[in-house]
């Protein structure tokens, strides 16, 4: 969101965030989107997910190489809660998430809350 000048802002974060009285908040840094992709050492694929087009919540869903595609596999939900206000699951690529799916042969989200 970018904030424009008539906004008050509430607490200045530099250089990471800034903070609007309204509860609009700016992110400084310019950090680069990664695409969904496949991991050619595990086999496993990403693919970006829109839970909520309302509000813009969406994941990177992560899915395990495997042959039969009417196989049901168990689902792994991945939570990253607080500590970061600056990135998003979709900012790096996560290799320890696709070796986990590739290993565990669940399908795994991730899920960054800010």
């Amino acid at each position: 969101m970018d904030l424009t000048k008539a906004e008050e802002v509430d607490h200045d974060l530099a250089p990471t965030i800034r903070i609007c009285k309204n509860g609009g908040v700016e992110r400084i840094l310019d950090i680069k989107h990664v695409p969904a992709l496949l991991d050619v050492v595990t086999g496993v694929s990403s693919k970006d997910v829109i839970i909520d087009p309302q509000t813009g919540l969406s994941t990177r869903l992560y899915l395990p190489k495997f042959i039969d595609l009417n196989e049901k596999l168990p689902l792994l939900i991945y939570l990253h809660s607080n500590g970061f206000v600056t990135e998003s699951t979709f900012f790096f690529p996560l290799p320890q998430l696709s070796q986990l799916t590739g290993l565990s042969r669940k399908h795994c989200f991730f899920i960054w809350k800010l």
